[in-house]
C-alpha cells in the first residue's frame, strides 16, 4: 500500500469515527432531552392528581381529569396513602403498583424516576404531610417517533460525510505528494545520470527543500566515498604491486644464478625484508577497514592514558632503539580520574605507535617530546618532533591513505601510519591535529574526552 492511499485511509478512517462520535453524541443528547420533557410533562400532573384524588376520595372519578395525557401510549397513575393503600389509580384495571424497593427510594429520596422492561418511563414523588406517593408515566411515543426520524439523519449524514471526506482526502493527497512524486522521479534521475549533479534547492524552508539538501549533501557523501574507494583501490594495489614484483625479481634472478649459500642467504634476507613490509602494508588496510566498519566499538574499558602513554613509549624503545623520547605533563590534575578515558586499550597503543614510529622515520635528530595537557574535559596529547615542516597544501591531504608529503619522498613507506592513527581517533571520537610550531617542531594533538 503506497503513502498517498494510507493518508486517504488514515484521514477518512479519522473523519468516521469524528461523525460516528458527533452522530452520538447529538443522539445522546436528543435521547436525554426527550427523557426529561417527559419526566417534567408527567410530573407536573402528579400533585394537582393527588389532590383530586383526595377531594373526591374515589381515583377513579379523579382519574377522568388526566385521560388527556397527550399521546402517551399504556398512560398509568396512581395515588398511595402512607399505609400503602391506592387511594386512586388510572386506569382502574390493572392497577400499577411498582415493587417495594421502588416505592421505599422513592419515600427515601422524595422524588424517583425509572424504567421498565417494556420501555416505559416512570416518575414517583412523594408528597409532604400526607405521606400520599403519587406515580404516573408510560410510553413516550412522540419523542421516540422523533427519535426515530432523527436516526437515520444521522446515518445518512455520517455516510455522506465519510464519501465527502474520502473524496477530499484523495484529492489533497494528490496535491500534497505531487512535490514528493516529481522529487522521486528527480532522484531516480540524477542516480542514473551522475551521482556529481545537485537538485534544485529554493530559498523556501519547507520539508521538500530539507529533503532535497539532505539529498544533495548524500551525493557529496557518496561521491567523496566513491573517489576515495576508487584512490584507495588504485593506490593499494600500486603498493602491493611494487614489493610483489621485487619479490618475483629477486627469486627469478636467484633461480638463474648458480649462487652460493651467502648469496642465497643474502636473497632470503632481501625477501624477507619485503614479506615484513607486506605484513605492515596489511595490517594497516586491516586496521583502516576493521575502524569503518566499527568493530571496535563495544566491549571499551576505563584505562590511564599516562600508563597506556609509558607502556607503549617502552614498545617503542625495543623497535626503534635509537629513537628518543621525553614524555612531560603541562600541570598534574588533582583528581586522578582525570587520567581516565573510556576507550579500546589496544587501539590507543596503536595509534601511539604509529606517531612514534613517524618521528623515528622523519625526525632529523629522532627524538621526540610528548606533553600531556588537561583543559576542561578533554586531554590533549601533544607529540613534537624536529624535521621539515609540510607545506600548506599538503596539510589537508596528510591524513589521507597512501599520502606523503615531500619530506617523506626519501624514506621508505606506505603513506598509511597517520590515516591509520586517525581512524583510531575518530572512531574514539576524537580528534587528531597537525601543526607546524617555531624551530621546525612538527605537533601531532590527539584530543579525547575524559571518561
Amino acid at each position: 500500500m503506497n503513502l498517498k492511499l494510507r493518508f486517504t485511509l488514515l484521514f477518512t478512517l479519522l473523519v468516521a469515527c469524528l461523525l460516528v462520535a458527533f452522530a452520538a453524541a447529538v443522539y445522546g443528547i436528543v435521547h436525554a432531552r426527550r427523557h426529561t420533557v417527559f419526566m417534567e410533562q408527567v410530573g407536573a400532573w402528579l400533585p394537582a392528581y393527588d389532590k383530586a384524588v383526595t377531594a373526591a376520595n374515589h381515583g377513579d372519578s379523579a382519574a377522568l381529569g388526566f385521560t388527556a395525557a397527550g399521546r402517551i401510549v399504556d398512560f398509568r397513575a396512581t395515588v398511595i396513602d402512607a399505609e400503602g393503600n391506592i387511594l386512586g389509580s388510572y386506569p382502574t384495571q390493572p392497577k400499577y403498583v411498582p415493587d417495594a424497593m421502588t416505592m421505599g427510594l422513592i419515600r427515601e429520596k422524595s422524588t424517583y424516576e425509572w424504567d421498565t422492561e417494556d420501555g416505559n418511563e416512570y416518575t414517583g414523588l412523594l408528597i409532604p404531610g400526607t405521606g400520599h406517593v403519587v406515580l404516573a408515566g408510560g410510553y413516550d411515543e412522540p419523542g421516540f417517533e422523533r427519535l426515530s426520524d432523527l436516526k437515520p439523519a444521522l446515518i445518512v449524514m455520517v455516510i455522506t460525510g465519510v464519501l465527502l471526506a474520502a473524496l477530499l482526502s484523495l484529492f489533497f493527497s494528490q496535491m500534497i505528494f505531487a512535490p514528493f512524486r516529481k522529487l522521486a522521479k528527480q532522484m531516480q534521475a540524477i542516480f542514473l545520470r551522475n551521482t556529481t549533479e545537485k537538485l534544485p534547492v529554493s530559498s523556501r524552508e519547507d520539508v521538500i527543500n530539507d529533503m532535497t539538501r539532505n539529498f544533495n549533501g548524500m551525493l557529496d557523501r557518496i561521491s567523496q566515498l566513491t573517489e576515495f574507494r576508487k584512490s584507495f583501490v588504485f593506490h593499494a594495489s600500486h603498493e602491493f604491486r611494487t614489493p610483489l614484483a621485487t619479490m618475483l625479481s629477486e627469486t627469478e634472478s636467484a633461480l638463474a644464478s648458480n649462487l652460493s649459500a651467502e648469496g642465497y642467504r643474502e636473497v632470503l634476507l632481501s625477501l624477507k625484508e619485503e614479506q615484513q613490509d607486506l605484513i605492515e602494508l596489511t595490517s594497516s588496510l586491516l586496521l583502516l577497514s576493521l575502524s569503518d566498519a566499527g568493530e571496535f566499538t563495544r566491549g571499551w574499558a576505563l584505562i590511564r592514558i599516562d600508563e597506556v602513554l609509558y607502556d607503549t613509549i617502552s614498545r617503542a624503545g625495543k623497535f626503534f632503539p635509537s629513537l628518543e623520547v621525553d614524555m612531560n605533563f603541562a600541570s598534574i590534575p588533582d583528581n586522578p580520574d582525570d587520567f581516565l578515558v573510556k576507550r579500546e586499550e589496544s587501539l590507543l597503543r596503536t595509534a601511539f605507535l604509529n606517531i612514534l614510529k613517524n618521528s623515528h622515520m622523519y625526525s632529523v635528530d629522532q627524538k621526540m617530546n610528548v606533553l600531556i595537557e588537561f583543559v576542561g574535559d578533554t586531554i590533549l596529547v601533544h607529540f613534537d618532533n624536529r624535521g621539515t615542516q609540510l607545506h600548506a597544501e599538503e596539510k589537508t591531504n596528510i591524513m589521507e591513505p597512501f599520502f606523503r608529503g615531500s619530506n617523506a619522498l626519501k624514506t621508505k613507506g606506505y603513506g598509511l601510519g597517520l590515516s591509520v592513527v586517525n581512524r583510531i581517533v575518530l572512531l574514539m571520537k576524537g580528534r587528531l591535529q597537525y601543526t607546524p610550531v617555531a624551530n621546525d617542531i612538527n605537533r601531532f594533538t590527539i584530543t579525547l574526552r575524559k571518561a
